[in-house]
This record gives C-alpha cells, sequence and structure tokens, in this order.
C-alpha cells in the first residue's frame, strides 16, 4: 500500500519506509510486463513464452487462474485499452506482431504484422493503440482495420517507452536513440524532437499537471524537459546507480522508477518539500534488474515486475 509513502511525502522529511509486498505473483517464466485490470482483481502478466497469464488476487495473495497464447515468442509489453474495452488487452512481441486478446473468452481476437519486434505499447482509445519497435518505428493501429493506420518513422533506434500528452493529441516517444520525440497524432506529423542526449533514454512519464516530460536515462539520471521546450532538458535528477529501465507517474510531483540493480525508487520532480533528486528506496528485487511498474486503478498499490 502507498498510504505511508504518500503521508511522508506530504509531511515532514525523514526517511521513506521500505514497502513490504502485499504478495508475491509468480509467472511460468520470465516476465517482461505486468498491469493491473482497470475494474476486476486480476493482473495480466506478459512473459518471455508469448503468453498472457492471467492472475486473480485478494489484495494479499494471488493465483493464476488462466493464459492466452498470444504470440509465438516473447510477448514485452501489454496494455488495456481503454474502460470501454476493460476485458481487451493489447500486446506487442518480439515476433515482430501486434495483437489483442479479449480475457472473458481467454483467446486472442486480432493481429497484425509489425516491421520489427514491438517494445512499447500505448492505448490511444478503445480501438486505437500505438506500437513502438525495435528498429524506432511507432505504428497506430485501430482493430477495425486490416493493417495500421499510420506511422512515425524519425527516431533511429528502438522506442523504449510512450505516453500521451495531457490533451491526448500529442504521443511522446523516449528513444534508445538518446532523444525525446513529440509527435501529433491530430496532423500526424513529428511535432518536435530533442537535441541527442549521448544517452540511451529508456522510460517516460509526465507529471506536473502536464508541465514536465521525465526521462529515465541509461547512464542512471532522469531528464526533465518542459513542454513546448524539448529542445533540450532543463533539469537532470541524478542518484540512481545503474540504468532507470521503468518508470510510473506516483504523484503531480513525485515519481517511482525501477533501475536495473532491482530497486524501486520514489523520486521527487520540484515536490514542494524535497526539491528534485532521489528520496529513498520503496521496494526491491535482490539483484535482479526491474523490467516494469505499474499503478493500480485506485492508486493505492503498486507491482514491479523482475
Amino acid at each position: 500500500k502507498n498510504t505511508s509513502l504518500r503521508e511522508f511525502l506530504g509531511g515532514a522529511r525523514g526517511v521513506v519506509p521500505m514497502a513490504s509486498p502485499l504478495y508475491v505473483v509468480h509467472t511460468g517464466s520470465h516476465c517482461f510486463d505486468a498491469q493491473f485490470h482497470p475494474k476486476e482483481p486480476v493482473i495480466v502478466a506478459a512473459t518471455i513464452e508469448g503468453l498472457l497469464e492471467l492472475h486473480r488476487h485478494d489484495g494479499s495473495s494471488g493465483v493464476k487462474y488462466g493464459q492466452i497464447s498470444a504470440h509465438e515468442e516473447s510477448c514485452r509489453t501489454a496494455r488495456f485499452l481503454g474502460k470501454s474495452r476493460e476485458n481487451r488487452i493489447a500486446s506487442a512481441s518480439a515476433d515482430e506482431t501486434a495483437a489483442v486478446s479479449d480475457l472473458e473468452k481467454e483467446k486472442r481476437i486480432w493481429k497484425r504484422k509489425l516491421k520489427a519486434g514491438g517494445n512499447s505499447l500505448l492505448p490511444l482509445s478503445y480501438n486505437t493503440f500505438a506500437v513502438g519497435d525495435d528498429e524506432g518505428i511507432i505504428s497506430l493501429f485501430d482493430v477495425r482495420k486490416k493493417s495500421h493506420v499510420h506511422e512515425f518513422t524519425e527516431n533511429e533506434d528502438f522506442i523504449s517507452d510512450m505516453v500521451a500528452g495531457e490533451d491526448g493529441n500529442m504521443l511522446c516517444a523516449s528513444s534508445g536513440d538518446g532523444t525525446l520525440a513529440v509527435y501529433d497524432l491530430r496532423k500526424g506529423s513529428l511535432f518536435a524532437m530533442s537535441d541527442f542526449q549521448e544517452d540511451e533514454f529508456l522510460s517516460l512519464t509526465i507529471v506536473k499537471q502536464g508541465t514536465k516530460v521525465v526521462c529515465g536515462a541509461q547512464s542512471g539520471a532522469v531528464a526533465v524537459f518542459s513542454w513546448g521546450d524539448f529542445g533540450d532538458h532543463k533539469d537532470r535528477i541524478r542518484g540512481h546507480p545503474l540504468s532507470v529501465d521503468a518508470m510510473t507517474k506516483f504523484s503531480e510531483d513525485a515519481i517511482l522508477t525501477g533501475s536495473s540493480d532491482g530497486n524501486v525508487r520514489v523520486v521527487g520532480v520540484y515536490h514542494e518539500k524535497h526539491g528534485s533528486r532521489v528520496v529513498n528506496l520503496v521496494g526491491e528485487h535482490g539483484s535482479l534488474p526491474l523490467e516494469r511498474l505499474a499503478m493500480s486503478p485506485d492508486e493505492g498499490s503498486f507491482l514491479s515486475v523482475s
């Protein structure tokens, strides 16, 4: 639970308590991603075998109750397709496919070809989503169409993460080519791209009511960009000993980060009391790298994948 962490962030300086896991979900093979169901007490885990494992939880334990064979090779990422499609989950794989699966039917219901292995995925509406691949291409899909409806090709290396702007009309993408790219979804074109940072960007989120875009880097730094001024980062938060592979928004002035050292940290971003800094550790997976972080729908807990 995040109650104690929220109380700490709102109070005086001190030591953040390490969060004890509420429960551990064991997957049948290596897990790359996991997401909370928007409404039901279910966690969906994407595995190296191309499966979507379905785990039901009660807040203190979890049990696997089903699985979906979504892909031929490793399923790298999966996201639910909005509130109107809470039982449909989109996924992307190293086998160069994107898929949509139905949790109630426990089967894949839609599949399309990518130009390279899928690496990141962003839902745009209950029918549309974006997939970023290993070659830097972002493909936009509509489940009602037979092929992708648009693609962006400006990035030169893998798309590590994506997030939508506050109004939903802009798509921000972090890339292994060391850039933050911003695409206009209405015009179907590149809106802005940062200067090359000489550091791979691996994770991404937006805070401060849409005014700050934060990128986790291979070097362990967190680069902070100001919305509308994407040329170069305006701040750099240090304190991670290794790469920042995963990131999720915790509040408007704090994020959770997952590093390849196996630790989850809370990081202030222009926080009123804590400024912009790594505040402390809040979770760990031993020495195993963190693959993904995700907040629960009620924002009362978070999951980490390793």
